[in-house]
C-alpha cells in the first residue's frame, strides 16, 4: 500500500509497515498524518502565513529541514532503546535503526557487504 493511497498510520497493517514503504512514501504518510492532525485553533490567517513560509522556501531550506527530523528521529529512536536495554552498544543502537527503515532485504545486503569487506 503506497503511502499516497492511505489517510493516516492507522490504516497501515504489520505486512507493509514500515518496510513496504520507501523513504518518499513514509515523509509523505507524515506529512498527511500531521496535516490532518492540525488543531482547529489554528486561524485561517496563520495557516495561510505558515503556508506562505514554506511555500518560500527554498529546496536547500526544505531539506535541511527534512535533515534535522530524520537526525531528531535517529536520535528519539536511540533514546527509546536506551531506555529499554541500557547495556546497548551504539553499533546495536545503530543496527536497531536500520532495521527499523529499511526493508529486510536491503539490510541483509548492507549487511553482507559490510561483514564481506
Amino acid at each position: 500500500m503506497a503511502a499516497r493511497e492511505t489517510a493516516n498510520f492507522k490504516d497501515l497493517s504489520e505486512d507493509n509497515w514500515p518496510h513496504q514503504l520507501s523513504f518518499l512514501e513514509l515523509l509523505n504518510l507524515v506529512i498527511m498524518t500531521l496535516n490532518s492532525a492540525r488543531k482547529p485553533d489554528t486561524s485561517p490567517d496563520a495557516q495561510r502565513l505558515v503556508d506562505n513560509i514554506y511555500r518560500n522556501m527554498s529546496i536547500a531550506e526544505k531539506w535541511q529541514i527534512l535533515a534535522q527530523m530524520w537526525n531528531d528521529a535517529k536520535r528519539l529512536h536511540a533514546a527509546g532503546v536506551r531506555m529499554r536495554q541500557p547495556e546497548i552498544t551504539p553499533e546495536e543502537i545503530h543496527q536497531s535503526w536500520l532495521a527499523q527503515i529499511l526493508d529486510p532485504a536491503d539490510l541483509a545486503r548492507i549487511s553482507k557487504t559490510t561483514c564481506d569487506g
